[in-house]
């Protein structure tokens, strides 16, 4: 090995740990341990790992080297935990050691020699890929069907985790930091691009994951009633947006509560606010489909679902009423004798416009209404 290689690894070394400081120094210092900190962890493990590997005398004798590619794997590892913290999930610290303490163990355990180096290399390539491949599950499951940002992070950690273990099969005759031979300098060149792509990427995509995640969330919450959480009008215009007419069987269904200013007035707003939470409790069980039920107006409500029948249609919209009646009478205190009218309109296979469906099903509704709750379907 060149006298250059010694420099790379110290030049990855002190940029690792740079990004680790930068991590550290902004979770603050008020001693709670914040996700900031888990994310700092394994840049400054990563660099104490660097710094054994390229400077024997911080630690002197057989144990260096060892104890560099242990905190090595370990900076793998606690890449993993941070990535859990970081979507929500709960760190798993005691297997991530364990697993780490893997390849030192049979470092002591099988007799020096080819063998050991060959094993001890596969094995520390195995745990390492392993912990890619987890953080990339955890990242996908947790927010990669929401955030752009996550897809890309765990399509990243994927393929590193394929990286590292197609160099399985070759690790015998791989130079060292790559397989178990002797180490040269294409080798060292190489391992130190990898990872120092690796770092920077990961470091982009997880400065990013906060911000797109509170951006997401913040149009979740703009697109939901907050007394309800219900869709709100523009989450009911936005899905139709989506929709080129009247896809197959749909019905369109709207109700609202009868007299709901005469309770406002007689029972106060906050009894007029938990019968609009039972309408939609109601609603969520008794419809076909709770992703597409809206609260459009004060005490008005819509849902859309796929029915073929106008009698389903109809024995759904009597569920709901009786549904509600029964439940409004449970509200603690004074039970109210509250009801709802319903209005309904079936498409029956034609390509009707949505927004057809939903003049039909108003005007049903303030039939419905005229008629004192009876249902126009």
């Amino acid at each position: 090995m060149t006298t250059y290689a010694p420099a790379i690894i110290g030049y990855s070394t002190a940029v690792t740990f740079l990004i680790g400081l930068v991590f550290l120094l902004s979770g603050g210092t008020r001693g709670r341990f914040s996700t900031a900190h888990w994310l700092a962890a394994p840049f400054l493990i990563g660099g104490a790992a660097g710094a054994l590997l390229t400077v024997p005398w911080i630690l002197p004798g057989a144990l260096g080297i060892p104890a560099g590619g242990f905190l090595l794997t370990l900076a793998y590892g606690f890449g993993w935990l941070a990535i859990r913290v970081t979507v929500g999930r709960r760190p798993r610290i005691a297997p991530t050691v364990l697993a780490c303490l893997g390849p030192v163990a049979l470092s002591l355990v099988i007799e020096p020699g080819r063998t050991s180096e060959v094993v001890c290399s596969i094995a520390r390539i195995l745990v390492i890929g392993s912990f890619n491949a987890l953080a990339a599950r955890d990242v996908w499951q947790a927010l990669g069907k929401t955030i752009p940002a996550a897809r890309l992070l765990a399509r990243l950690l994927g393929i590193y985790a394929a990286i590292e273990w197609g160099r399985i099969p070759f690790a015998a005759w791989l130079p060292k930091p790559l397989g178990a031979e002797p180490t040269t300098f294409w080798a060292v060149v190489i391992y130190n691009a990898q990872a120092m792509i690796e770092v920077l990427l990961l470091t982009a995509l997880l400065i990013a994951l906060p911000r797109e995640r509170q951006a997401v969330e913040h149009l979740r919450l703009a697109r939901r009633d907050p007394l309800t959480d219900l869709g709100n009008r523009r989450a009911l215009d936005e899905w139709l947006a989506r929709r080129d007419g009247c896809p197959g069987d749909i019905a369109v269904l709207i109700f609202d509560l009868d007299r709901f200013k005469s309770i406002n007035d007689t029972h106060g707003h906050a009894t007029g606010d938990q019968l609009l939470m039972v309408a939609a409790d109601v609603a969520r069980r008794v419809l076909p489909d709770s992703d597409t039920i809206y609260r459009i107006g004060g005490d008005e409500f819509l849902g859309i679902f796929s029915a073929t029948a106008e009698e389903d249609v109809r024995l759904i919209s009597n569920r709901l009423r009786a549904a509600f009646q029964h439940d409004a009478r449970l509200l603690p205190g004074k039970p109210i004798d509250a009801t709802l009218s319903v209005g309904t309109a079936l498409s029956r296979g034609r390509p009707v416009p949505l927004e057809v469906l939903l003049e039909r099903a108003d005007a049903s509704l303030y039939a419905a209404k005229r008629a004192r709750g009876e249902a126009g379907v």
